[in-house]
């Protein structure tokens, strides 16, 4: 998202030439990311924006539940024995 604010690029790589990236997450797979453009791995890149205008435009269309606006239903359960009658 960071690169999206920036209006900046991202780098699109193949997993094959960087395996290591299915395990990691948070801090660690931004090093590993920035490392990986460092070196030269990516495929090519592209408009961080463009690409997730077209993430969302698909999210959108695909996702049955992106069109429902209505609040999701509150657990019954949400005073734990409040339905038990003493």
């Amino acid at each position: 998202m960071k690169r999206v604010e920036a209006d900046q690029e991202w780098s699109l790589f193949d997993p094959r030439v960087v395996p290591e990236f299915t395990d990691l997450f948070g801090e660690a797979f931004e090093q590993a990311y920035l490392q990986a453009e460092a070196q030269g791995k990516a495929n090519r890149t592209i408009s961080a924006r463009k690409l997730y205008a077209r993430m969302m435009r698909t999210l959108a269309e695909t996702d049955p539940a992106s069109g429902q606006r209505d609040p999701p239903v509150q657990p019954v359960h949400r005073n734990p024995g409040s339905h038990f009658q003493r």
